[in-house]
């Protein structure tokens, strides 16, 4: 039956977990645990009738099978619609004590679990204690490992400490013994008690000669006596350091410079001395003696430079006695230019080297000369009695000079211009070298190859001539400069043949400056290229309204370039475009350059000259006879008008050699097709004379002052009135 199925299946469970209990109890069981174990008697007393079929497994399976069989067959009656069937079928098979072994089972069943967690606790509680005790001993066992440790690595370390320290000294003891720098110690008694071998290769002595020896007697003489005084190079307290430098005897006989760093090691017990680390310095120092001369010095002549110049001249001027003075020379070569240009730069430094040599031998011992820079040279007189001497030194070096010197294959001559300057105690060294260049200038004005004693009115000049530079930079700008022309006349006729641009400055508060107050300072500053372009731009268009004016009249104007222009690249482009943006024919324009301009550069200046002369201008040489004129030149140059200076036709007379040389210049002129014209005509004597020796044209104030430009216009109309 079903009910017996489900009792032998029970049983079997009960049985399975007496089983599992009873491997499972510990000894001394509690109440609980005894309770448990009645209630499962009394389950195992009613199953008593069904002890035999307990082995017989093979009958509680065959139940099984026929409890499965009931449920298939109940199952298909459900099926089958027949659910009254169905459910007597299931009434009939179920068996009430069924139910009542089940709780007693299953109450049996929950005791058993109760105790085997009771049991489990027990097990986690006695494992938990064994771990703290197997803790406790591990870590019992780990800090002693870690003592052990500890101290295994302490002996590792001060074993590495002694090791590191052997590798010190043996490290210590080979730098010391191989080193360039020498190590001294020096005792109390001032005496070397150890020295490095390397002392050998820095002076040459073997460390046993020097042992034993007082340091001192290695030392210079005038070094000894400044290190005999402790504070020269002993440090201020007990180990510390300080620096010094002396000169040392090599054993061959030379004095090596050294570099001593010394450290007070006296409260040392194993060392008690100084020790002293000495380095050979004697290339660095020769270096810095290079460097230093190379800085106060010209590197072509050998001679001071301005730095070191004005450094003597300060000193000499705060120790110059109450009574005496001092004297600056300040010279510049003459035309040293030329030589550079014509022989070359390699012969204008022989020249230098030459010169310098020259003015060395001149002065005294205790003077100085100096390369300023370029040709210009100074002479620092000291401690002069009186002014005087300062002059005779200028006169010995213009003879000294005056002597040709011999560059190679070439012989020159040269001169100087020089400047005076006499200063006393109190003065500036700047101030005095400035006089002195006033002063040289001065002596350039008045013809060079001479000398000038500054004084305070050529300061006053100087001043001046700085203040009106700097009016001149600002006068362009202003428009204050106007052009004013001066007519040439044809002598055979007495007409006008054209006129001379000429450049005036009307100053704001100088009124009318006269053109030589300014135009050297114009040409030394360089403003003369812009003044001359706008002169040149301006009387083309002028050319051209008097021409538009007055057609019938053969006017033309001529306008001088300075040698700044002349040398300017863009020279050519800028006639170019005066002519174009005036629209006046080229050939109303005359170009003048005055002979000492045009043979300053004479090849150039025949190229520049002819590119001139291809935009259809005339060309003129001005003051002609006054340069060095060369005939070969003068017949290459393409100009068409001679002009002969002033100075020629100034107290003209028949028989006398003015005479004779302008009418060699007019024959020249002639001879080569160019037309003749005489500067400076100030009489009708004056003009008839030069019309006598075959002059074409003349100008001066005879015919007519330079005049405005309203004036000017006039003029022409008064001659094309009178000739017509």
């Amino acid at each position: 039956t079903l009910t017996q199925v489900r009792a032998q299946t029970n049983l079997l469970s009960a049985i399975a977990w007496e089983t599992v209990a009873r491997r499972a109890r510990p000894a001394g069981d509690g109440a609980e645990e005894r309770a448990a174990t009645g209630q499962l008697t009394a389950a195992l007393a009613a199953l008593v009738p069904l002890e035999q079929d307990i082995p017989a497994i093979g009958r509680v399976r065959t139940l099984a099978r026929t409890y499965a069989g009931d449920v298939d067959h109940l199952q298909d009656l459900y099926l089958a619609g027949r659910e009254r069937a169905a459910q007597a079928w299931n009434a009939a098979r179920v068996d009430p004590g069924y139910d009542a072994l089940s709780h007693a089972l299953d109450g049996a069943d929950a005791t058993l679990r109760r105790q085997v967690q009771g049991i489990a606790r027990l097990v986690q509680l006695g494992v938990a204690l064994s771990l703290t005790l197997a803790a406790a001993g591990l870590a019992l066992l780990f800090w002693r490992y870690q003592r052990a440790r500890r101290a295994s690595e302490a002996l590792a370390v001060v074993a590495a400490e002694e090791r590191a320290r052997a590798r010190g000294e043996e490290r210590f003891r080979a730098l010391v013994q191989n080193s360039s720098d020498v190590i001294v110690v020096v005792d109390a008694a001032g005496t070397i008690a150890y020295v490095s071998p390397s002392i050998e290769g820095a002076l040459g002595y073997p460390p046993q000669a020097v042992l034993g020896i007082p340091w001192l007697a290695l030392a210079h003489p005038d070094d000894a006596v400044r290190l005999r005084q402790p504070s020269a190079h002993l440090p201020p307290v007990p180990g510390a350091r300080s620096t010094t430098e002396v000169r040392a005897r090599h054993q061959d006989g030379t004095w090596r410079q050294l570099e001593l760093i010394s450290t007070d090691l006296r409260h040392e017990p194993d060392i008690r001395g100084i020790v002293v680390n000495a380095r050979d310095i004697t290339e660095r120092k020769t270096f810095e003696a290079q460097l230093q001369h190379q800085a106060f010095h010209d590197a072509l002549t050998g001679l001071p430079n301005r730095a070191l110049f004005l450094d003597r001249l300060a000193h000499v001027l705060a120790r110059v006695r109450q009574a005496a003075c001092v004297g600056v020379l300040f010279l510049d070569l003459d035309r040293f230019k030329v030589v550079n240009d014509s022989l070359g730069h390699a012969a204008g430094d022989q020249l230098l080297c030459a010169v310098a040599a020259r003015l060395t031998a001149c002065v005294r011992q205790e003077d100085t000369v100096a390369r300023l820079g370029g040709d210009e040279f100074a002479i620092l007189l000291s401690d002069m009695a009186e002014a005087s001497q300062a002059v005779r030194m200028a006169e010995r070096i213009l003879q000294a000079l005056d002597s040709p010197l011999h560059l190679g294959e070439h012989t020159v001559v040269t001169a100087t211009s020089i400047g005076i300057a006499i200063g006393a105690a109190g003065g500036t060294g700047a101030d005095l070298l400035r006089d002195a260049d006033v002063a040289l200038y001065r002596a350039k004005t008045e013809g060079r190859g001479r000398y000038a004693v500054f004084d305070a009115a050529m300061h006053a000049q100087a001043l001046e001539r700085l203040k009106l530079e700097a009016d001149l930079r600002q006068a362009l700008e202003r428009g204050e400069f106007e052009v004013y022309y001066q007519p040439k006349v044809a002598l055979a006729t007495g007409r006008l043949a054209g006129l001379e641009a000429l450049v005036r400055w009307h100053h704001p508060q100088r009124g009318l400056v006269a053109p030589a107050a300014f135009i050297p300072l114009a040409e030394e500053s360089g403003l003369i290229r812009p003044i001359g372009q706008w002169v040149l731009e301006e009387a083309c268009r002028q050319t051209r309204s008097w021409r538009e004016q007055m057609p019938d009249v053969a006017l033309s104007i001529s306008v001088n370039l300075s040698a700044c222009q002349l040398r300017q690249p863009t020279l050519l482009a800028d006639v170019a475009r005066a002519l174009r943006e005036s629209g006046v024919d080229p050939c109303c324009i005359e170009l003048e350059m005055t002979e000492s301009v045009a043979m300053e550069h004479a090849e150039t200046t025949i190229t520049t000259l002819q590119q001139l002369k291809a935009l259809g201008v005339h060309l003129a040489i001005d003051d002609f006879g006054t340069g060095y004129s060369s005939l070969g030149y003068l017949q290459r140059f393409p100009v068409d008008v001679l002009k002969i200076d002033r100075a020629f036709v100034a107290g003209l007379r028949r028989d006398n050699a003015e005479a004779s040389i302008v009418h060699a210049v007019v024959s020249l002129g002639h001879a080569l097709g160019l037309t003749v014209v005489a500067e400076g005509m100030e009489t009708a004597e004056e003009s008839d004379q030069v019309h006598a020796l075959g002059c074409d044209l003349a100008q001066g104030y005879y015919f007519a002052r330079p005049l405005p430009r309203e004036q000017a216009g006039a003029y022409i109309r008064r001659q094309h009135q009178g000739a017509a």
